[in-house]
């Protein structure tokens, strides 16, 4: 997958997008499978890495508590796009 896709799902994501979003991942991994299979491989493997990640901070931002509206609203925004980073690796 490349930067730029990654970039253009996370802007598509702060605009609150997540439809685009998702189509942008979608897109960049249908593409990345076009390669060559050795390629593939060691991108769905580092793609897995990454989403252990993303599922291990979800689990924390869930036990923060917001002190404000403006916090709570921060938390269920970032909670929102790993929760869509996550969807568009599980197609893998």
């Amino acid at each position: 997958m490349s930067i730029e896709a990654m970039r253009n799902a996370v802007e598509a994501m702060d605009k609150h997008d997540f439809e685009m979003a998702d189509h942008i991942l979608c897109q960049a991994i249908a593409e990345a499978e076009k390669q060559e299979p050795d390629d593939v491989t060691k991108l769905k493997g580092e793609i897995g890495v990454l989403v252990g990640l993303l599922g291990s901070a979800q689990q924390v931002i869930e036990t923060i508590d917001a002190e404000n509206a403006e916090e709570s609203e921060a938390l269920i925004h970032l909670h929102m796009k790993i929760t869509y980073a996550i969807r568009g690796a599980s197609i893998l």
